[in-house]
């Protein structure tokens, strides 16, 4: 704070102005001003006049003490407040002197190099002329002299900003206890964004720094000013930025890039160290935190919280006089929004965005750990999702290919039937169609009894019931394959053959097979019949005399070889000549 600066605040206190007034006038805190108030009060002083008529050195030493006293700048020839004893002007006897102007020379080309490393230097050298050195205090302050007539002041660039062209974003050093959802309390982060010509602000809560968070806390920001920037000038946390080092371009957090691609705003990340880039968010950050955290309640719900935070932010930072009074942000702002773009529909919600990911051989897509099927005929290509809404979104070229809901698993996968070549989709209508038992019995029944029989008896077993389940299918589909109700009837025999002559054991799809073969060569040389087991059938015939005797039928070669079906098996077949023929999965 300079001469003039000190004048100002002090003209203020004695024209009796507010507290609140003084600070936001001259841009000090309202303790700051009681301070000065209470100077002038001990030192007596009740006018302009008085205060007109002290020196310079007599007001320093007012707001600074005794030790306080002025003296002129080497370099930038400005008078300069000195606060205690002037170490650099005492004279120390028998000094080491060293060229500061080549230490100043040595420390500005190599930024690795450190102040305090350069005093160690210094001091060992002096100790090895047995001579004496200054302390790191004013080894500092001559260096810094020798520095500003290097690099010049301190001081700052002004950039000029059009209406509408940039809005900034930060975050506050602060956070906010408040209450969520679940009346539990929690800490949130407070997001500041505030348009770089007239400085009109947003600021609000979000629940964490990650980019959905982020996301969401921008689109409200948007919709407070209902109007969109050019451009957004943003820090570099991981929820939007990647990957930034100085002087190179910014890899940005892809569903931020492509939320920012879809609103039609460039992204412009400020270089890493910077401020100055940002001096408008830098501003806005300070104010609502001196301004609108300090008068905020605590222990609010996050949607109250907000609500209050935006009463605050109009009330003390955009209605409120800018610039020692001047035009309030509010007013500026209007010119911000008659240049900026309008908002012409709806901002898009948040969207978890992958782009450029390869499609697999087995015509998948891996996405966070889980695979999402696409047509068969894109493998090998690359394709973009989209996840919102617990839906996977994926494209090709602009067009939307799939849809499928969030898996929550670890290495799951959502496969859909279109999308799968024909023989894949048969696979995987088999194993669907056997899934049980149950599933095996129901289709086996529709067919033959016989049929039936053997897939209980083969599914009794407790070997193995996939291995158990191929040989029934085998039978089923070898069923189907016949049309001819011949030759289901003599399938029909061999399978009941086999049950018949073999242990439960013993009795699978090749011995059907064997027996099948068997029957069917032995039909081919008798004229298409084949020895079958009739059934033993006991009467007891009446005599004339009322006695009964009892005879029994014995089965001749010719019942042995009989017709190889019934009328009655005939209707039943053919009914059934017609179903289709599942090929065997396995």
């Amino acid at each position: 704070m300079n001469i003039d600066e000190i004048k100002n605040i002090l003209s203020s206190c004695l024209l009796g102005l507010s507290l609140n007034v003084i600070a936001d006038r001259h841009r000090i805190s309202r303790t700051t001003a009681q301070r000065y108030r209470k100077l002038l009060k001990h030192a007596s002083l009740c006018s302009l006049d008085q205060l007109l008529s002290m020196s310079n050195e007599e007001l320093i030493r007012l707001v600074y003490g005794d030790n306080a006293h002025i003296r002129q700048g080497a370099i930038s020839g400005q008078a300069e407040i000195i606060i205690g004893r002037d170490r650099v002007a005492e004279a120390i006897p028998d000094l080491y002197e060293v060229d500061f102007k080549a230490l100043a020379l040595k420390y500005s080309e190599n930024r690795n190099i450190k102040k305090v490393d350069l005093h160690i230097d210094y001091v060992n050298e002096a100790k090895a002329a047995g001579k004496n050195y200054l302390g790191i205090t004013a080894f500092k302050s001559r260096l810094n002299k020798e520095l500003i007539g290097l690099e010049g002041p301190d001081v700052y660039m002004h950039r000029v900003h059009k209406p509408g062209d940039e809005l900034e974003l930060d975050w506050c050093g602060d956070n906010y206890n408040g209450i969520d959802n679940t009346g539990k309390f929690c800490r949130y982060n407070i997001m500041v964004m505030v348009w770089a010509y007239s400085y009109y602000v947003f600021a609000c809560l979000v629940p964490d720094l990650g980019s959905k968070s982020t996301i969401e806390g921008i689109k409200r920001g948007l919709e407070f000013f209902n109007c969109l920037p050019n451009q957004l000038l943003i820090d570099n946390p991981k929820s939007m930025v990647i990957r930034h080092r100085i002087g190179q371009e910014a890899i940005l957090n892809e569903s931020f890039f492509y939320f920012m691609n879809c609103c039609g705003i460039m992204v412009n990340a400020n270089n890493p160290y910077s401020a100055n880039e940002k001096s408008a968010a830098e501003h806005a950050v300070n104010m609502v935190q001196t301004r609108v955290l300090t008068r905020l309640e605590s222990g609010l719900t996050y949607d109250k919280a907000n609500l209050q935070i935006l009463t605050l932010v109009n009330k003390f930072i955009n209605e409120a006089p800018f610039r020692k009074g001047g035009t309030p942000r509010k007013e500026l702002f209007a010119l911000d929004l008659d240049a900026a773009k309008p908002i012409v529909r709806a901002l898009p919600n948040y969207r978890e965005h992958f782009s450029s990911l390869p499609v697999l051989r087995d015509y998948h897509v891996k996405v966070k750990e889980n695979f999402y099927s696409v047509n068969y005929m894109l493998a090998g290509s690359l394709v973009d999702v989209d996840i919102c809404g617990g839906m996977v979104v994926i494209y090709s070229n602009n067009k939307e290919i799939a849809r499928h809901p969030e898996l929550n698993d670890i290495g799951g996968y959502s496969t859909a039937d279109i999308h799968m070549p024909k023989s894949h989709k048969a696979v995987r209508e088999k194993e669907l169609k056997y899934k049980n038992e149950e599933d095996i019995y129901n289709i086996a029944g529709s067919l033959s009894p016989e049929l039936l029989s053997f897939c209980k008896c083969v599914l009794s077993r407790n070997n193995s019931f996939m291995e158990n389940k191929k040989a029934c299918i085998y039978l089923i589909n070898l069923y189907k394959r016949r049309f001819l109700p011949q030759e289901r009837f003599i399938l029909n025999a061999a399978i009941d053959n086999v049950l018949h002559k073999l242990p439960i054991e013993k009795v699978n799809s090749y011995q059907v097979k064997d027996e099948l073969k068997r029957l069917e060569q032995y039909a081919d040389s008798h004229g298409g019949k084949i020895p079958v087991q009739t059934q033993l059938d006991f009467k007891e015939p009446v005599s004339n005399s009322g006695l009964a005797s009892v005879s029994s039928f014995v089965r001749s070669n010719d019942d042995l070889v009989g017709q190889s079906f019934t009328e009655k098996d005939s209707e039943q077949l053919s009914t059934d000549k017609n179903d289709e023929t599942d090929s065997l999965p396995f």
